[in-house]
């Protein structure tokens, strides 16, 4: 069906709901299309409230690993959104670790603090959070407990809702 069909029975559709009491008197019939244009209205409407509470309330923060295509998404996520919503706080996470005997690991290591300088100074003004690549993957309650020591030391429950650079 091309586009210019489409319309057609868009319209011709329309119309037919439009008419679509014809038994009823017409003082008493109400159109289906005003109800339709009303609530797409009020969908509209209720959208922008929803837009604006985000925008007003809500906070964006972003997960990253310290490599060049994560750094890259970071920027164009914050650019996206910084008309929607604010940032408040990066966290880059599985950084590696020292290692005593491996060449390889510190290797990573020094890469990605390479890139750890990068995020600190493209994003100067929001809260950097950092964790190590931990031994094992965080699941359950004391997986993620351990996380969260990890990202946010002996910070206050206040300094992680509200993070300050």
């Amino acid at each position: 069906m091309t586009k210019n069909y489409k319309f057609k029975f868009f319209f011709f559709f329309l119309f037919i709901l439009i008419n679509l009491h014809p038994f009823e008197q017409e003082g008493n019939r109400v159109s289906i299309g005003d109800e339709i244009v009303k609530m797409l209205n009020d969908l509209e409407q209720r959208g922008e409230r929803i837009s604006n509470l985000i925008h007003d309330v809500g906070s964006l923060r972003l997960v990253t690993i310290a490599e060049k295509p994560s750094f890259e998404e970071i920027k164009r996520a914050r650019d996206l959104t910084k008309k929607y919503i604010s940032l408040d706080a990066v966290h880059i996470n599985m950084i590696t670790p020292k290692a005593k005997k491996c060449d390889f690991c510190n290797n990573m290591r020094f890469m990605q603090l390479n890139y750890v300088e990068d995020i600190k100074n493209e994003f100067d003004k929001t809260k950097i959070w950092q964790s190590i690549r931990l031994k094992e993957e965080p699941i359950g309650l004391d997986g993620l407990r351990h996380l969260a020591r990890e990202i946010y030391g002996d910070a206050s429950a206040k300094e992680m809702l509200y993070p300050k650079p």
